[in-house]
């Protein structure tokens, strides 16, 4: 059996990604809070999968360190690829993504009534620029915090050979 190192893992999981990502924009449903829970689990699940086939791939002869390392070893690809490709996204495919997502965030704040009209019509342009940073920050940090999880879960869950004979 050939192993399949940490990035072809990265890269798979990370296409997953940029696959369901895409088809949220185009359907619109980006905003949606499914879509959170669903790009949450798609990483998780993702890594849990790939830490059990790399345990599997050593004869289970691992430990818990080995295998969180390969997990979050695919989670850095994994963020790296999602990464590169939300710059495009933002910049290229979908160009008024900050603007829809900037909407979306002052449709909350008039919603909780925290909103100061005069305050933003002033700084709307740093508001925006805030905006994108916010978004491409988030992206990065998130996919890594959700690696992290994916990576315990899965070095936690998979199976190692017993020592007791």
């Amino acid at each position: 059996m050939q192993q399949k190192s940490h990035i072809n893992k990265g890269l798979i999981i990370a296409a997953v990604l940029i696959c369901f990502d895409a088809i949220t924009h185009i359907t619109r449903v980006n905003f949606y809070e499914w879509t959170t829970f669903a790009f949450a689990a798609i990483i998780i699940v993702g890594l849990v999968m790939s830490i059990y086939f790399y345990n599997k791939e050593l004869n289970r002869n691992t430990s818990f360190g080995i295998l969180f390392t390969h997990g979050f070893k695919t989670a850095a690809v994994i963020a790296c690829v999602f990464f590169i490709y939300n710059l495009l996204a933002v910049y290229i495919f979908f160009p008024n993504f900050v603007q829809e997502l900037f909407n979306n965030d002052i449709s909350e704040l008039k919603k909780h009534g925290t909103l100061d009209e005069k305050m933003l019509k002033e700084n709307m342009e740093m508001a925006l620029k805030i905006t994108k940073y916010k978004h491409f920050a988030l992206t990065l940090i998130g996919t890594l915090f959700l690696g992290i999880i994916g990576s315990v879960v899965g070095s936690v869950a998979t199976q190692k050979k017993s020592t007791n004979n």
